[in-house]
């Protein structure tokens, strides 16, 4: 029966048309997520310079580098991987990392060894807090569209346990995570659009001086800090060391120049320093302390005391280009020289 031309059952479907518009809403909400998310990653992964470049390149196999360097942002700003190559003639390049520590540059070293041929040299620049696990992760968005690989899912999942949110809730790495707006990059990277180049070989030049933080940290820590190390953290240096020499890998392990009124404010720096001798022997590895360097003392090249400008970047790659060379010679007595007529091995022969 009708009444005023309407069927008397219709009232009973709004819910079910309400139910099905809403699903399709968050259907359609999930879609685009899913589509934006795969969009920003696919655009990093195209991006060519800074950081996003040195990860595409270390997974694109486009490196295969002889010396490679690792670390934290010591690592990134002190080593200028193009003055040593001009110095040892072997192709060198930086893979520093800011604000990790060993986990984490573990994680980046053996993801960069699964796509690249493995290097004759590894510098392993070391910190204070080299013996230390990661607490957090800086710019978690900058790891979002490397996830599938395992080494460095597996690392951050250790750190923080919601990184499984970052692999599989579209966006969440992008929104919840990203401070930085790191989605607008990889979306412009989406059509061909690169940040500018701040990088050489991985290495990331800084052109500053002295900004005073020093002086902050002596007036707040007047007696000092206590640089903390754990098992754990011991552990996973000696892990990263070991992975190396197991791979016939020459490990160099070098505490690049530190500003040298820094050294009285970290009470227990010689028990961290006796470990780093301690694995540096038990693996027959080199370890290189510019500790007591003549650079240390130079003000005008540091920016902060763990920090060298451009121009002591510059001046210590020299040095330690230098001590390399000898290095190079030392080892190539042992082993046949291997290089391609034109000086620049191939893979196959880097292996």
């Amino acid at each position: 029966m009708y009444e005023g031309g309407t069927s008397m059952e219709s009232g009973g479907d709004k819910p079910l048309r309400a139910l099905l518009k809403i699903s399709a809403f968050f259907s359609l909400a999930v879609l685009i997520s899913v589509v934006a998310h795969a969009a920003i990653n696919h655009g990093a992964r195209q991006i060519t310079t800074s950081q996003f470049g040195v990860w595409n390149k270390a997974v694109g196999g486009e490196i295969d580098a002889r010396i490679v360097i690792s670390g934290s942002s010591r690592a990134l700003v002190h080593y200028d991987a193009k003055a040593i190559q001009g110095i040892t003639g072997w192709s060198a390049y930086n893979l520093g990392q800011n604000a990790t520590r060993s986990d984490l540059q573990f994680a980046f070293l053996k993801m960069y060894l699964e796509h690249n041929a493995d290097p004759r040299i590894v510098v392993q620049n070391l910190d204070l807090h080299s013996l230390a696990l990661s607490e957090e992760i800086y710019i978690p968005a900058q790891y979002v569209p490397y996830l599938d690989e395992e080494g460095i899912y597996s690392a951050l999942l250790n750190i923080d346990d919601s990184a499984w949110k970052w692999r599989h809730v579209p966006l969440y790495g992008y929104t919840v995570k990203d401070m930085r707006f790191t989605w607008a990059t990889g979306l412009k990277g989406l059509f061909g659009s690169n940040p500018a180049e701040d990088r050489v070989l991985g290495f990331n030049p800084r052109d500053r001086k002295w900004t005073g933080e020093f002086e902050r940290f002596k007036a707040a820590n007047p007696a000092g800090a206590d640089i903390e190390y754990d098992a754990e953290g011991i552990e996973t240096f000696e892990s990263m060391v070991n992975f190396c020499t197991q791979r016939g890998i020459t490990l160099v392990l070098v505490y690049s120049p530190e500003y040298y009124e820094m050294i009285p404010y970290s009470n227990n720096r010689e028990q961290i320093f006796s470990k780093f001798r301690e694995i540096a022997v038990k693996y027959d590895a080199q370890f290189w302390d510019y500790s007591e360097s003549a650079l240390t003392k130079r003000r005008e090249i540091f920016y902060n005391s763990q920090h060298l400008n451009y121009k002591g970047a510059y001046a210590f790659s020299i040095d330690l280009a230098e001590r390399l060379s000898s290095l190079i010679v030392a080892r190539e007595r042992n082993l046949p020289h291997i290089a391609s007529a034109n000086g620049v091995s191939t893979r196959e022969e880097l292996k």
